[in-house]
């Protein structure tokens, strides 16, 4: 089973896997990405994919959702995870390579819907420590521009 993680218009539907979104449709479950319990079963999923999910999710319960998402996998199953990085929104501005209202979008979420209002604003350092406590194994870690990227493979 291969999990693809959306929240409001964050994503698409791709095929050969679930897909969870907080609005049901014909393509997306209903399931909030804080708890997808309802979609799998501990050690069950192959895959888990998140992108540009994580800045929606309160800042007080990161920590907890990507511990539910990364029980979920199955031993050597992968999850990815894509995000807009704090630190990199405040490098880009300081240095000018942000414009101070794009930076406002990136922070706090465009805002023209009630669900699309930002929550953390996270680091791929959080994250990457959030892992390492898991003792999962880091495939990878990537930043392009102000989204940054990591993949992480559950062991024994």
């Amino acid at each position: 089973m291969k999990i693809n993680i959306c929240f409001g218009n964050s994503g698409q539907a791709l095929t050969g896997y679930i897909n969870t979104n907080i609005f049901k449709n014909d393509y997306f479950e209903n399931c909030h990405p804080e708890n997808i319990d309802s979609i799998v079963d501990d050690g069950e999923a192959e895959e888990i994919l998140s992108l540009n999910v994580l800045n929606y999710i309160n800042h007080t319960n990161i920590k907890n959702v990507l511990i539910n998402w990364y029980k979920k996998l199955k031993y050597d199953a992968t999850m990815t995870i894509s995000f807009y990085d704090f630190l990199e929104i405040c490098r880009f501005l300081t240095t000018q390579e942000l414009k101070l209202e794009a930076a406002k979008k990136l922070i706090y979420g465009e805002q023209l819907e009630e669900w699309a209002y930002f929550k953390s604003g996270i680091s791929l350092l959080d994250i990457k420590n959030i892992f390492i406590e898991l003792n999962a194994k880091i495939e990878f870690c990537k930043r392009d521009g102000v989204i940054s990227s990591i993949k992480v493979r559950r062991v024994k």
